[in-house]
């Protein structure tokens, strides 16, 4: 990991080419993710999700099932957050919009060999779908 610290509160497309590279840095080091989604009835919702290779500051990708909790919520609010953190020092919050993504070809695209257990008919399986989060602002303070 970089040796420069770096705070940073504010929009995405604020930060320095030198300052997404260290945020990107961090991502990649980061095995999973907290997401937190909003139900209109119910209030906020936080999930644990793996961290697939692969993510960048341009928009992250997660896998649930279509009908999670998680997905429900992005359907009815697409506000949503993630939250990182790595076990030598730091965090990172990002904020932005999700979606439901259900594009075969993009399905395919982010398939891993370990999610025939959850979902027995690979990436065409109708319960399979992925979480899209574009970035719209990030707190970190990575360490």
């Amino acid at each position: 990991m970089n040796e420069i610290p770096l705070t940073y509160d504010g929009p995405v497309m604020g930060l320095t080419t030198g300052q997404k590279e260290i945020v990107e840095e961090f991502i990649r080091l980061c095995p999973y993710v907290v997401m937190g989604t909003n139900h209109e009835e119910w209030g906020i919702r936080l999930a644990s999700l793996a961290n697939l290779p692969g993510q960048s500051l341009k928009e992250f990708y997660f896998v649930t099932h279509l009908h999670s909790q998680k997905a429900v919520n992005i359907m009815g609010d697409p506000r949503c957050e993630i939250m990182m953190i790595w076990e030598h020092g730091g965090e990172l919050i990002v904020q932005g919009q999700g979606e439901i993504v259900t594009d075969p070809a993009c399905k395919r695209a982010k398939w891993e060999e370990h999610m025939f257990q959850w979902y027995p008919n690979g990436p065409e399986d109708e319960n399979f779908c992925l979480i899209r989060l574009i970035p719209e602002a990030i707190r970190c303070m990575i360490m």
